[in-house]
């Protein structure tokens, strides 16, 4: 009998792990909506963007869970020629919520950034740069993303692969280069905005912000931490290419699911747990008011 597959390979894992990660990122995001809109009431740009980040994401799990009737995980040898297509085809979809997700994150921590830096300062003026450098890098990739071959995308899946680049370059080595590109240029940008988010604490501001940067600091740890150890398994692992692509790339898509998870939870829990925290306590201390005085 064939080889047990790896844990990382197993459909039941893939599956697992994507639908608990996309209920647990609704849910916050639910949260922060709900913050926003109802109880500060002062929606802004950054909650877009937020929504666009989470509805990415989700693409990217869904399409994660299909790719694995179509043999993903499987040895190339063992997958048949129309499902390897179909293969392709579900890593093009969801190359394209990857990196837009990679970049509506950053986005919308950086147009929140903005609300609370004083503007015309020299921080301010450095987030505004920051967020033009991360729209740049987000577009740039999208559109690599979206039109991988010349002058048809399907040139990728068909495996005919005329005027195809970066990302679905038949050239392994091309192909490795541009994934590890784009991982290192996205593990710089967080580290970017991890700073920002440090430089938040020596803000003078009300303490429900000061907790709220906090949990940002440290979501952003573990997110960098994450994107840390994908560019390394990038690096040694060429992301999954090679001769056995089909088997070779569900670790690295565990790992980018992980990491984009916890971005996004860097973008949501942080702003809503503060403020439902602070209604909490004056729904509590009414009660206790109302039994007093009884």
């Amino acid at each position: 009998p064939p080889p047990p597959l790896p844990w990382s390979n197993r459909p039941a894992t893939i599956i697992g792990i994507c639908i608990t990660l996309t209920i647990l990122c609704w849910l916050t995001t639910a949260f922060r909506l709900f913050a926003r809109f109802f109880v500060i009431k002062k929606p802004w740009w950054d909650d877009l963007f937020v929504v666009l980040a989470v509805l990415a994401f989700t693409l990217s799990t869904v399409v994660a869970c299909i790719d694995t009737r179509f043999g993903i995980g499987m040895r190339v040898m063992d997958v048949p020629l129309d499902h390897l297509k179909k293969v392709i085809e579900c890593q093009y979809i969801w190359g394209i919520a990857y990196v837009s997700s990679t970049a509506f994150i950053k986005i919308s921590l950086l147009l929140q950034y903005l609300r609370v830096f004083e503007a015309g300062t020299y921080t301010y003026r450095f987030t505004q740069c920051i967020l033009v450098l991360v729209s740049l890098w987000g577009f740039a990739f999208l559109f690599i993303s979206l039109f991988p071959c010349f002058p048809s995308p399907s040139a990728f899946w068909e495996m005919t692969y005329k005027g195809c680049y970066g990302f679905a370059s038949p050239n392994w080595v091309t192909l490795t280069n541009m994934i590890k590109g784009h991982s290192a240029s996205n593990f710089c940008l967080d580290i970017l905005v991890l700073l920002l988010a440090i430089r938040l604490q020596f803000l003078s501001d009300v303490p429900s912000t000061r907790r709220a940067m906090t949990a940002v600091l440290f979501l952003g740890l573990l997110a960098c931490s994450f994107a840390l150890w994908r560019l390394v398994d990038v690096v040694k692992t060429g992301a999954g290419a090679g001769t056995d692509p089909t088997f070779n790339e569900p670790g690295p898509i565990l790992l980018s699911i992980a990491e984009i998870y916890l971005a996004a939870s860097c973008a949501t829990i942080p702003f809503f747990w503060p403020v439902l925290k602070d209604q909490f306590n004056k729904i509590f201390v009414q009660y206790e008011v109302n039994v007093s005085s009884e």
